[in-house]
């Protein structure tokens, strides 16, 4: 409640019909001028890896024809641990790459900016990939 007062929006992760619904009510507000932090991965888990990435931003961006701005964070896992409510005292390091703009909004240009913005994180970051 508080987060949604705040001007959050949340994506359905588990449903996809819902969060394909969700996804285009962001990019409504993106349209309109709004601005949102995304985090790609869509969860919090214990295993350090840096997991493959949902495309809701990746299509807002893409869509909106605005620039997606990759920003790496290290030190939350330690931070946030996995199962805890509380955080816990850890460095943290955040790192804002260059913007990324789509070469346009099909599918082949969602994956290239994702990929970029992927490539531009995977640098930075001091996890391995957990995709692979």
């Amino acid at each position: 409640m508080l987060l949604r007062r705040l001007g959050c929006a949340f994506v359905e992760r588990f449903d996809a019909a819902r969060g394909v619904e969700d996804t285009s009510a962001v990019e409504r507000r993106v349209l309109a001028g709004d601005s949102f932090v995304f985090f790609p991965e869509g969860t919090f888990r214990r295993e350090p890896g840096l997991m493959a990435f949902r495309l809701g931003a990746f299509v807002c961006a893409a869509r909106a024809h605005v620039p997606l701005i990759p920003v790496t964070l290290t030190g939350t896992r330690s931070l946030l641990r996995d199962g805890r409510w509380w955080p816990s005292y850890a460095p943290l390091t955040v790192v804002v790459g260059k913007p990324c703009l789509a070469s346009g909004d099909d599918w082949q240009a969602l994956l290239q900016l994702r990929d970029a913005a992927r490539q531009d994180i995977r640098a930075r970051l001091q996890e391995p990939d957990a995709t692979t």
